[in-house]
């Protein structure tokens, strides 16, 4: 077994760490452990990977942070020697789907509008209906490495959804392809391809997208990072679109940050993204996990009536575990048009339970 690249180093190191005692209070090896501990919350697999391996190069580690190291190593390829490709992981699960959305039907928000000195009404039979949906998520992923540190991935997810109240019903699902590559110590190349569909009963949409990202993780004196940069393709039901985002995500001593902007480039006689700017928060409150996201958004180009269309967009989501396999999750948007019909504010509950894996 041979290791080309630091990764596979990291854990070589960790060997003798599990040995080794120190003899006096390190302050580097504290920091490694507080932000190894934390990393756990980060919703990148490469980066809680870089974390723990920083904290098993600086002392001892329980051993269940080897076995996530290690573990989390074999997902991403790294022990993958040879000619031949190997299955290095595959899981499949699914869980309840219970949750509130107040448009189960993808119909209007607005019951009217007005325009000059004229007020339209919308046909009741388009508004947009709230209620209670149950259902079923399920979803699979598999990986295949064909060099070290180098594999194809390839993922999928479903959701079906029913509103017992307004017996209505809903299902969505989606497809990703990807080529994720370690090009030289933490720095990875990846290239997806994904296919989305949403039906509900008075809309439907379908999206492609084709994306090449870049990424390298780092370490600073106030944390671990992992910096990307990613150029997509999105082609949708009535236009495509060019867009480029750049997002830095951040372990600190006590949580974890999420931060993004994406740029969109505009299309003639659509009312398309034009920028939107992100930023998640994850702490623990005692022992449960808490996260807290907030995201602007503007959109542009278009027009309605004849006049030129912008769309502003504010969201908020909150999550809390309440317990192992318990999660409510809170989330809220709100849509400030220049176009009164598209006006629209939105909330929606979920209780995310445990997974059953196969």
């Amino acid at each position: 077994m041979r290791f080309r690249n630091c990764a596979g180093a990291a854990l070589c190191l960790a060997i003798a760490a599990l040995c080794a005692a120190p003899t006096q209070a390190d302050p580097a090896a504290g920091r490694a452990v507080a932000l190894g501990q934390t990393a756990a919350l980060a919703a990148s697999e490469r980066l809680r990977t870089f974390a723990w391996g920083k904290w098993l190069e600086t002392g001892p580690a329980p051993r269940s942070v080897v076995g996530a190291m290690r573990g989390a190593l074999e997902r991403q390829g790294f022990y993958h020697d040879g000619a031949t490709p190997r299955l290095v992981w595959r899981d499949f699960r699914a869980a309840p789907l219970i949750a509130y959305e107040s448009n189960v039907n993808g119909g209007l928000a607005q019951d009217s509008f007005t325009f000059g000195d004229y007020v339209f009404t919308a046909d009741p039979a388009l508004r947009a209906l709230p209620g209670v949906v149950l259902g079923i998520e399920a979803s699979g992923a598999a990986r295949l490495a064909w060099g070290t540190g180098r594999l194809v991935e390839i993922m999928g997810e479903g959701a079906l959804g029913w509103a017992p109240t307004e017996d209505l019903g809903f299902h969505r699902g989606a497809v990703q392809l990807c080529s994720r590559n370690n090009l030289v110590r933490w720095v990875f190349l990846d290239g997806c391809l994904l296919g989305a569909a949403n039906a509900r009963s008075l809309s439907s949409a379908n999206l492609g997208r084709a994306s090449l990202a870049l990424s390298t993780l780092f370490e600073t004196p106030v944390g671990y990072h992992e910096l990307r940069g990613e150029l997509a393709q999105t082609h949708a039901d009535t236009y495509d679109q060019a867009t480029a985002t750049l997002s830095l995500a951040t372990v600190w001593t006590h949580a974890v940050t999420e931060m993004s902007l994406t740029l969109g480039a505009p299309v003639e006689g659509q009312t398309v993204l034009d920028h939107r700017a992100s930023l998640d928060l994850r702490w623990m409150a005692g022992a449960r996990p808490v996260s807290i996201g907030l995201w602007h958004s503007v959109s542009n180009g278009g027009q309605f009536l004849g006049l030129a269309r912008e769309d502003r967009s504010l969201g908020l989501t909150l999550s809390w575990q309440a317990r192992p396999g318990v999660t409510f999750e809170l989330g809220y948007a709100r849509i400030d048009s220049t176009a009164d019909l598209f006006d629209d504010e939105s909330a929606s509950f979920r209780v995310r339970l445990g997974d059953f894996r196969f």
